[in-house]
């Protein structure tokens, strides 16, 4: 992954199904250690944080 350790997905708040999938999708994935939303300054729950 080129090095980097955490990742900023920014899927906007909207109806939150984007965000479920999103989520969904990671949660999957070996590589993803952690998924968490950001405090609202920083984007809040239209960004998701992953840990890799």
């Amino acid at each position: 992954m080129a090095g980097f350790s955490t990742l900023r997905i920014v899927h906007g708040k909207g109806t939150g199904a984007l965000r479920t999938k999103v989520r969904g999708y990671l949660t999957r994935k070996k590589m993803v250690k952690g998924i968490e939303t950001p405090p609202l300054f920083e984007g809040g729950s239209g960004v998701t944080v992953v840990k890799i």
